[in-house]
């Protein structure tokens, strides 16, 4: 029982002495108070403002890194002009993360990539708070190959990224079929519906369709020696539709 007490408290001091580790110190004469997290959590004495930029250095002493800034005039925060935080620096600053604040407006202090973390500095919607921080940026991906899509097999687009070699595959839908006009294959008839078809340029796949059928046809009626005799009655009654259908309709 006395070893187990014996390692809680040696860990506790080992969490103790970390978070003093992490206690960052403002160097330089500016209204600047730093907190002990990560990231980097910076308050600037409210109404703050200045005719010229000051220089000052957050420093943690016992890991020794330190980073160099810039208070500006409005109360903004910088890197002095030429100058470019470590990898060690960049390594502490993205530890850590803060959820008991909105950080939702960021600028880059130094642009990052997929491959090199940047430096952003982000503000407080509710409080004003900055914080500082690091974290690796987007890949530039650059289209590196493409296959074209056709009727019958979705295509696809490479894009690589030219920093990390990482590749990203996309899928081009299928296009449509290109087909041409339609052509009669079976003509319609009275009694019949026809049918016609058209062919997709690109596969030679082919659609058809019913053709509606034509209106009924008339057939005439064989002349009797009465109907001779009265022309008229045999013009109004010479011919009848073809139902049931006549040879030839």
């Amino acid at each position: 029982m006395k070893k187990l007490f014996a390692l809680i408290i040696s860990a506790l001091c080992l969490v103790t002495l970390a978070a003093v580790a992490e206690t960052p110190e403002i160097v330089g004469d500016v209204p600047v108070t730093a907190y002990d997290r990560l990231p980097l959590i910076l308050s600037i004495e409210e109404g703050y403002a200045a005719e010229e930029p000051v220089p000052f250095t957050v420093s943690w002493a016992e890991r020794g890194v330190s980073l160099s800034l810039v208070l500006e005039p409005d109360g903004g925060i910088s890197l002095p002009e030429g100058s470019a935080p470590d990898d060690a620096v960049l390594e502490l600053l993205s530890a850590g993360t803060v959820k008991d604040h909105d950080f939702s407006v960021s600028k880059s202090l130094v642009e990052g990539s997929c491959v090199q973390k940047g430096l952003y500095v982000s503000t407080c919607d509710d409080c004003s708070l900055l914080m500082i921080g690091a974290a690796y940026g987007s890949h530039s991906y650059k289209t590196t190959s493409v296959t074209e899509a056709t009727c019958t097999a979705a295509g696809s687009r490479t894009r690589t990224c030219e920093l990390c070699g990482k590749e990203k595959v996309t899928t081009i839908p299928r296009t449509s079929h290109s087909y041409g006009s339609w052509k009669t294959v079976t003509a319609s008839t009275c009694v019949t519906a026809g049918t016609a078809k058209r062919t997709c340029s690109e596969c030679g796949r082919t659609q058809r369709r019913d053709l509606p059928s034509t209106p009924p046809c008339m057939r005439a009626r064989p002349r009797s020696r009465a109907s001779r005799r009265r022309p008229a009655a045999w013009m109004a009654t010479r011919a009848t539709p073809c139902a049931p259908p006549a040879a030839g309709c």
